[in-house]
C-alpha cells in the first residue's frame, strides 16, 4: 500500500522537509547487498516464476540499466 501511496501522491510531507522528500519505512531499507535481498545469493538455483514474481524499482533508467547489468552477469 505504502509504494501506491508514493505513485499516487498521498504521502504526507515530512517537517523541515523539501516537499518532495519522503520518509521510506524501516522494513523497506535493505542492508544487505540489494540483488541478493530480493533475488538470493544464486540466480541460478531459482526457478523463472520465482524470478518474474520479484522486482527492484530505481528512481532512474540510468540505475535501473546498472542493476540490470549485474543481475545478468550473475546468470
Amino acid at each position: 500500500m505504502w509504494i501506491l501511496n508514493i505513485g499516487s501522491g498521498n504521502l504526507p510531507e515530512i517537517s523541515g522537509l523539501p516537499c518532495d522528500s519522503i520518509e521510506i519505512p524501516q522494513q523497506m531499507e535493505v542492508e544487505e547487498n540489494l540483488i541478493e535481498a530480493i533475488y538470493s545469493k544464486n540466480l541460478n538455483d531459482m526457478e523463472v516464476e520465482q524470478l518474474a514474481k520479484r522486482v527492484i524499482l530505481a528512481p532512474t533508467n540510468k540505475k535501473t540499466l546498472e542493476m540490470n547489468r549485474s543481475i545478468i552477469a550473475k546468470l
